[in-house]
């Protein structure tokens, strides 16, 4: 059972709504770039585990994404945990293409792609820290510590890895997400007695979701970009350019290629609210939608059944995201 579903994170869609928003001679634009690929690359990572997941039974084990939970000194993310009667089992997942080698003298792995090399921190170290901050947490809370096994998993298929023949520790814990299932069938055998109740389990498995913190993650202000530098207007669904007019039958249409949309402006408004707040006034709207009549705006949000709060010229629409 999904207790947590995987969903895309708010600082990935901040990001992909920044580089539809950035000028590209913006001198950070590379930046956002860069690390809107790395975020893809994680999120597309944690999807590949899905297909993997799924053959594990649903009343057995119950699977949660992104935990993020705080052990009295310091928050911890897990990228996926699974959680039984039995014993718990960590994942942290990484999506890194090319070959990877993992290197237990220096405790860290070296990325070759393209014969250039690239160290990254060793992931078996920072698993193995999210199992003592795992227990430090069940421990605080003064809930049962069950066994825990934890891994590596890697997301992408093509992706080949290396290691010492005598590297034990990461023969045992590193794996293709694919083999997920058959490593669990193999902990199913070593760890036979139940630890928990199945009201325990549903007990320990409300405990956690109630103790998950969203990370907030302000993207504009890593990168150093002001709101000045956010581009308005509508986006051409077709040729993706900031080209969109509202036209006076209730329709937008780009001025490049002419095509036409009834709802374009739905876009632009989630794009508002990755950047900036999930709530926008009419005199806001107006100024980011490149709308001129206060009039055709309020019929726009208003068709789209927002919840507002407020009355009058303080009314604010609240952006469904």
């Amino acid at each position: 059972m999904i207790n947590k579903p995987l969903q895309i994170p708010r600082s990935l869609k901040q990001l992909q709504a920044l580089k539809r928003r950035l000028d590209p001679d913006h001198p950070n634009y590379e930046a956002v770039l860069q690390d809107l690929a790395i975020q893809t690359a994680g999120y597309k990572g944690e999807k590949e585990m899905e297909y993997p997941l799924s053959f594990l039974p649903a009343e057995t084990y119950q699977i949660f994404h992104d935990l993020r939970l705080h052990d009295g000194i310091h928050f911890f993310q897990i990228d996926v945990l699974l959680l039984s009667r039995s014993f718990i089992t960590i994942l942290e997942v990484k999506n890194i293409a090319g070959t990877l080698i993992f290197d237990s003298d220096f405790n860290q792995l070296i990325r070759i792609q393209n014969n250039i090399k690239e160290p990254f921190p060793d992931p078996i170290v920072q698993v193995k820290r999210q199992r003592l901050q795992l227990v430090n947490w069940l421990r605080k809370n003064s809930l049962p510590v069950l066994p825990i096994q934890e891994y590596v998993a890697i997301g992408n298929p093509r992706t080949m890895l290396e290691t010492s023949q005598n590297n034990h520790d990461i023969l045992r814990k590193v794996l293709h997400c694919n083999t997920i299932p058959f490593k669990i069938k193999e902990l199913e055998k070593v760890y036979q007695k139940e630890f928990l109740t199945s009201e325990q389990l549903d007990e320990l498995s409300n405990k956690l979701l109630a103790a998950h913190s969203d990370l907030e993650k302000n993207m504009m202000s890593k990168h150093q970009i002001s709101t000045h530098n956010i581009l308005p207007g509508v986006y051409c669904i077709k040729c993706s350019k900031l080209t969109m007019r509202r036209l006076k039958n209730s329709v937008w249409m780009c001025g490049l290629c002419g095509i036409t949309s009834k709802d374009a402006h739905i876009e632009a408004l989630e794009d508002y609210a990755h950047l900036f707040q999930n709530s926008i006034s009419n005199r806001e709207a107006k100024s980011f939608l490149n709308l001129s009549s206060s009039s055709t705006v309020k019929r726009l949000l208003k068709s789209l059944n927002l919840d507002t709060t407020g009355s009058y010229r303080s009314t604010a629409y609240k952006i469904n995201i």
